[in-house]
């Protein structure tokens, strides 16, 4: 299994390190990465540039797309036209991934092949230290129809999903004229 890593992002310097560090930490390294930023103004572009150097020694493939400021669903689909594996892991420019999270994720599918996607809990670390976790999967019935859980609430967070490229493909993927809840209107189609 190979996987695309999409990571949009935008006026992420302050924060950026974090992330991607959790990307470059992976124990399992068959993956590229694809920074796709939406036009910022900052020193973003320069960190990835940095980064993309520590990739690069990793032998991690990296690419850096430069868009207009468009949002972050037209970012994501910048990245999407031009990655080059069937799997696509995305993460925010503000999220952190666990070491383990591309292992896990590549065990899982090697234990069950015919899934087309995973979701996993996901935590939130506030500026003082205190972590809450985000049990999604608690929405989440396996014997009722998925749209119709989704339709109540959006339990799906968009760094937590690994998905077949095609699914995203066939629907399209995010729509680039909304202003937020891209995600959401995604994982509803």
């Amino acid at each position: 299994m190979k996987i695309s890593v999409i990571c949009p992002t935008f006026n992420s310097s302050k924060f950026i390190d974090k992330t991607l560090n959790s990307i470059l930490s992976q124990n399992f390294n068959k993956f590229e990465v694809l920074f796709s930023d939406d036009g910022s103004e900052d020193n973003t572009v320069n960190i990835l540039e940095d980064f993309k150097i520590k990739f690069k020694a990793k032998g991690i493939e990296c690419k850096i797309i430069k868009n207009k400021h468009m949002g972050p669903g037209a970012a994501r689909n910048a990245a999407i036209k031009i990655s080059q594996y069937d799997w696509l892991a995305f993460i925010d420019s503000d999220d952190i991934w666990n070491k383990n999270k591309l292992k896990n994720v590549n065990n899982a599918f090697e234990k069950s092949p015919d899934l087309n996607c995973i979701i996993h809990r996901q935590f939130f670390k506030n500026k003082k230290g205190k972590i809450k976790s985000y049990d999604y999967d608690k929405y989440y019935d396996p014997y009722k129809p998925v749209f119709n859980q989704l339709f109540k609430s959006n339990f799906i967070a968009t760094s937590s999903v690994v998905i077949k490229k095609d699914l995203i493909l066939k629907h399209q993927g995010f729509d680039e004229t909304l202003q937020n809840a891209q995600d959401y209107d995604l994982w509803l189609k």
